[in-house]
């Protein structure tokens, strides 16, 4: 769901959608690589703003 929520630009939706999913695992290094892949296939601009989000 983070990416895509991101992808999407719903970026308000973002900080408990990654709480919940830190819950269940997954790690900071894994979002990370979530990031990057939105970075290349969405564009950096929505990366920034869910790495904004969440920060």
């Amino acid at each position: 769901m983070l990416a895509a929520w991101s992808a999407l630009g719903q970026v308000e939706r973002l900080p408990a959608a990654l709480a919940l999913a830190m819950h269940h695992g997954l790690t900071q290094g894994e979002f990370g690589e979530a990031l990057a892949h939105i970075a290349f296939y969405c564009g950096w601009g929505w990366a920034q703003k869910a790495a904004l989000a969440v920060a």
